[in-house]
């Protein structure tokens, strides 16, 4: 897989705000970051508390997972997947309020299951 950088926003509050995540070829080891392909801006409501790879969407291909962890006493989760193919970065599926110990890939799983009609994997 080619290089993935997730950042939040510049100059924006830890709390809220936004992210970015680009990707690149990744074919000098001594510069991976130096031909871009794609990316995407999306809002933060949060800070990235993690990045994960896992097939959310039944598809036999890792996704891109962003996950982020609210700023309140709560500490709810919200994650969000990507699908990555030819050369390009598509949402296919979001949840939010999760509880902070929450399997937030198993009910990104459940989620785009039940949108899809799919019945198991």
């Amino acid at each position: 897989m080619e290089p993935v950088i997730i950042a939040e926003g510049d100059l924006e509050p830890r709390s809220i705000g936004s992210y970015t995540m680009r990707i690149y070829k990744g074919r000098s080891a001594k510069f991976p970051t130096d031909e871009f392909i794609t990316g995407v801006v999306r809002p933060r409501n949060g800070t990235i508390d993690a990045v994960r790879f896992a097939d959310v969407d039944g598809d036999n291909r890792p996704d891109l997972i962003v996950v982020m962890r609210s700023a309140g006493s709560g500490g709810y989760l919200t994650a969000e997947a990507f699908r990555y193919h030819d050369r390009s970065l598509e949402l296919i599926g979001s949840v939010a309020g999760l509880y902070k110990t929450t399997d937030v890939i198993q009910v990104l799983r459940e989620k785009l299951k039940a949108s899809t009609g799919v019945k198991g994997h």
